[in-house]
């Protein structure tokens, strides 16, 4: 039933995990989509919480570590330090976003996302893992997953937010605030 598929991916792929005994807060998602006549890709958006985040010399530094698994093997992984944007004790902290992308031949995967905030001694590791199936035929009408975005601007430059001539920032929480009035939304037909 599509309906009933496109509620268990909307459901499924927004999770938040926040640690235990730690501040550090970060929300995941993982997005499906395809390029007709090449291999489908993910792309994973890890959102953190600048205000659960320890700042040294101005930057928060956390270590992400994402492993794509088909049953036990590794078929892809990164591992990446991450930086927060500037700041200093005059201003507000900004939330800041990681985004990678994995080529991968249709099956089904694991994922596993390890983070680690580098500016606090002996920070325990947050730990999520992630069950997906990847499949489009390229035979049939299909539909990507659905994208909730924070931002959409036309644009020529080419980098891991660009999508059909469009910058697509993703918004990537659990919670939308009163000041936001629409729920924006990106999803390819192919």
């Amino acid at each position: 039933n599509p309906v009933m598929r496109f509620f268990l991916i909307l459901i499924s792929f927004f999770i938040g995990f926040n640690t235990m005994g730690q501040n550090l807060e970060a929300f995941f998602n993982l997005t499906r989509f395809t390029v007709p006549d090449e291999k489908p890709y993910i792309d994973v958006f890890i959102s953190f919480n600048a205000r659960t985040v320890s700042y040294t010399e101005g930057k928060a530094n956390i270590e992400s570590t994402i492993l794509i698994k088909n049953g036990e093997h590794i078929i892809d992984f990164r591992k990446t330090k991450i930086e927060s944007p500037e700041f200093n004790e005059d201003s507000i902290p900004i939330d800041f976003i990681d985004v990678q992308r994995f080529s991968l031949k249709n099956g089904k995967y694991s994922i596993d996302i390890l983070l680690r905030d580098l500016n606090v001694e002996d920070a325990d590791t947050i730990k999520i893992s992630y069950p997906f199936d990847l499949f489009f035929s390229g035979h049939q009408v299909e539909i990507s997953d659905i994208e909730l975005v924070d931002r959409l601007e036309k644009s020529d430059v080419e980098n891991l937010y660009s999508k059909a001539g469009y910058q697509v920032i993703p918004f990537v929480s659990d919670y939308y605030n009163t000041t936001r009035n629409e729920i924006v939304f990106y999803a390819e037909v192919y």
